[in-house]
């Protein structure tokens, strides 16, 4: 298929086409992980039921979760957002958070 990454994201994640602006991607997905270049990532009212991709995003300053369906977030995945500085995941369905939390800066 032309214009698509021939990597897929499983179901209920994020179409990697809807994550940047449009017309220009901010996030790749591959092999599970999803790259991007941009601060600011919305994936809000994706319907998305787990998180099965890997975000390794550096430079991410905001993520946008809310109103999804997620009930569990992976064990690593404040170690792989070193520079998160906001977290939105109201209205969703979690019930812990990862150990994690507690030690990001």
């Amino acid at each position: 298929m032309e214009g698509r990454s021939a990597c897929a994201l499983s179901p209920g994640a994020a179409d990697p086409e809807d994550l940047g602006q449009p017309g220009s991607p901010a996030a790749t997905p591959c092999k599970g992980v999803i790259f991007s270049s941009s601060p600011v990532l919305d994936l809000s009212q994706r319907g998305l039921h787990h998180l099965g991709e890997i975000f390794k995003v550096p430079n991410l300053t905001q993520l946008h979760l809310q109103r999804n369906a997620l009930a569990a977030l992976p064990k690593d995945f404040f170690q792989l957002l070193p520079s998160l500085a906001w977290l939105d995941l109201r209205f969703n369905r979690l019930r812990a958070l990862p150990a994690g939390v507690g030690a990001h800066r």
